[in-house]
């Protein structure tokens, strides 16, 4: 599985899941979107109870985040069939809870390590929204959403291109998100983030 390539599969946004977190971190404090000129916009007043801001317009979603947080949710059960038939593939990890980098651990042997490039992204708006709203920190949202992400598949470097090729074929926009290499023997981490989104959360 050494230099083997991660190929992600997006989200079609938060997992049922996460919606007891977003509840948690999130709702108490909604009135932090009318003040804050980071936040996407709310079109409602900030005297409107937190109950009722669920129906509220999002801008940068198109739609209210009640609509936004009831997105269902992919099944990539096919799509991972197909790969596994048209070419190699070593591993699947299904980003659920527990975040991006947990999940994928599970799925690479201790003596290897996935590097997961943050710049080959940019988590959808909502995460964003949650973070800033809920005051939650860059390694705590990493640790419990999935970021946009939904289906990692690890493959060996020459099958990358064909998975790819094969996912947009379905309607899966999958993207090389980085590789598999042999961890350091004082490191005892099996996935790890870098870089930066290009739309910062």
């Amino acid at each position: 599985m050494a230099h083997s390539g991660l190929i992600f599969d997006p989200a079609t946004g938060l997992y049922s899941p996460d919606t007891s977190q977003i509840r948690t971190g999130v709702a108490q404090d909604w009135t932090k979107a009318f003040f804050d000129p980071d936040l996407p916009a709310l079109d409602t007043e900030p005297t409107t109870p937190a109950g009722q801001l669920i129906d509220a317009e999002v801008a940068d979603f198109g739609h209210s985040l009640g609509e936004e947080l009831l997105t269902p949710t992919r099944v990539y059960a096919a799509d991972c069939l197909a790969a596994i038939q048209a070419t190699e593939t070593h591993a699947l990890s299904h980003i659920t809870g527990g975040g991006l980098a947990n999940n994928l651990s599970r799925v690479i042997p201790h003596h290897l390590v996935a590097q997961v490039d943050r710049s080959t992204w940019a988590p959808a708006p909502v995460f964003g929204l949650i973070q800033r709203l809920g005051g939650i920190s860059q390694a705590d949202i990493e640790e419990t959403l999935n970021m946009g992400v939904g289906m990692v598949m690890v493959c060996p470097p020459t099958s990358v291109d064909t998975v790819i090729s094969l996912m947009r074929q379905r309607g899966v926009l999958a993207w090389d998100a980085g590789v598999v290499t042999e961890r350091a023997q004082h490191d005892h981490s099996r996935a790890v983030l870098y870089g930066q989104h290009p739309y910062h959360t």
